[in-house]
């Protein structure tokens, strides 16, 4: 590393083909969806980036509405 060159952090300074290669993945994934699927999935990825994990809390709490009707059940 040079002098007087600071090191970039953050996003977007992963091994580049790496990158590539999730973006593949991950086009391949999206390829296989029905089409009305591949709309919402980037949407839905559009909306966690901007108010991000906002849809993830969502369905964390349905998921520990499940747990907690069975674990009531069971008990």
């Amino acid at each position: 590393m040079k002098r007087g060159k600071r090191k970039k952090k953050g996003r977007g300074t992963g091994c580049r083909r790496r990158r590539q290669r999730e973006r593949k993945r991950e086009s391949e994934r999206i390829q296989k969806m029905p089409n009305t699927l591949k709309h919402n999935h980037t949407q839905a990825k559009r909306n966690a980036n901007k108010k991000n994990s906002l849809i993830l809390n969502v369905h964390m709490w349905e998921c520990m509405d499940e747990w907690m009707s069975l674990y009531i059940y069971v008990r």
